[in-house]
């Protein structure tokens, strides 16, 4: 199945409708029918083969919830003899005792199994310029897993079997960047309100909820399964790593700061140079191509493309002179008299210039959170000024 576009994923909402009334401000459910795609994207009968597979994923990929507690692994795993050695695994027949004692399951990363999955994470990566994951949910009955809760990102749910009740409430946590998931739940339950928005998922239902609404859900059919996308665009803390290695390039951050108690004036005057040499740096084009060099690195790898029909040039680097700038005013490249504005393919650039022997597929592959046009285009420029020449 080929990745929704991001309208196709909404459908029928509009883009335009739901970035103008909804991203970022209010709950929304669209109604999708049991024949919208978004439906077909799991099926109950993939679960037992996915809990199967759960020994090639991350240690904690697999959790199972019961009446708002994590149910101690003691219940489901079991130690085995693999090629590996001895080693504690999931159990899928004891995870299925347990789901029918009513606890729900959760899978976490499915995108790293399923390459359908990943390609929608990857298009909702690239539409948002955000870390973008996604878990599996299933339950048999209708007892709560999680209580109420708030999520440090943008949750899409989307229902694939069942049908499920979710609960929103009025308030919410401001631009929280930790998940209240098992957390303090008086506190919890005192912060988050009182219900506003009551909504029952059903097959091909698709839930936005946005960050810091707290939310719960129950099961009301015999068995659930939804999927739920977790959306997670850079923080503005992000600019404080970013300016610190800028800044380093700035003599003024190199120098002593002035002693605080022997001449407190003097600290304030430096500081206030050094917040107006902070401002420019944040303000600059340089820094710019860095957020989005940083956001483009989040994107979720997509399916690997079949280049079998198009042959791979191979390339050796030259004795040909480079020099890559990465001032404030934007990154270029520098051969002879001819300057190439680099963007954000700042990174590109010095692995190109170090490389001594490479393949075009293998540059493609290596960058692939940059498009392919803004990689060739650069590649060609080095042919031209014979950096780089073909094997």
């Amino acid at each position: 199945m080929s990745a929704p576009t991001f309208a196709e994923f909404l459908a029928p909402m509009s883009g335009n409708e739901f970035d103008e009334g909804y991203y970022g401000r209010a709950p929304h459910h669209i109604v999708g029918g049991a024949d919208a795609p978004r439906a077909a994207m799991m099926r109950w009968k993939e679960v037992s083969d996915l809990v199967g597979l759960l020994p090639q994923w991350r240690e904690t990929g697999l959790k199972l919830v019961l009446n708002r507690q994590r149910v101690a692994q003691e219940h489901y795993v079991t130690s085995r003899e693999t090629a590996a050695g001895r080693t504690r695994q999931p159990d899928p027949g004891l995870v299925e005792v347990m789901m029918d004692l009513g606890a729900s399951l959760v899978l976490d990363g499915i995108e790293d199994i399923r390459p359908d999955i990943r390609s929608v994470c990857a298009m909702l990566s690239r539409e948002f310029a955000a870390k973008v994951g996604v878990n599996l949910y299933a339950s048999k009955r209708g007892i709560q897993g999680f209580a109420s809760h708030c999520d440090p990102h943008e949750v899409f749910v989307v229902q694939c079997e069942g049908e499920k009740d979710w609960t929103i409430y009025d308030r919410r946590a401001e631009v929280p960047t930790t998940a209240t998931v098992l957390q303090d739940q008086d506190a919890i339950e005192r912060s988050k309100g009182a219900p506003f928005k009551q909504v029952r998922m059903r097959p091909g239902d698709l839930l936005y909820i946005p960050r810091g609404f707290y939310h719960d859900a129950i099961a009301v059919s015999d068995r659930s399964l939804h999927l739920t996308f977790a959306v997670q665009p850079l923080y503005g803390t992000v600019l404080l790593d970013l300016a610190r290695d800028l800044a380093l390039d700035d003599p003024a951050f190199r120098e002593y700061l002035p002693s605080g108690e022997a001449a407190p004036e003097a600290l304030q005057a430096h500081l206030a140079m050094l917040a107006e040499r902070l401002g420019s740096i944040l303000t600059s084009k340089g820094f710019a191509e860095d957020v989005v060099v940083r956001q483009r690195g989040l994107h979720a790898p997509e399916q690997i493309a079949d280049n079998s029909a198009r042959p791979a040039q191979a390339w050796r680097r030259t004795q040909v002179p480079l020099e890559i700038r990465q001032p404030l005013s934007g990154s270029v490249a520098i051969a002879g008299d001819a300057t190439y504005p680099l963007g954000y393919l700042a990174e590109v650039a010095h692995w190109l210039a170090g490389a001594s022997m490479f393949q075009d597929r293998q540059l493609r592959a290596r960058f692939s959170h940059h498009p392919a046009g803004e990689i060739d285009a650069l590649l060609e420029w080095f042919a031209q000024q014979r950096l780089v020449e073909p094997i």
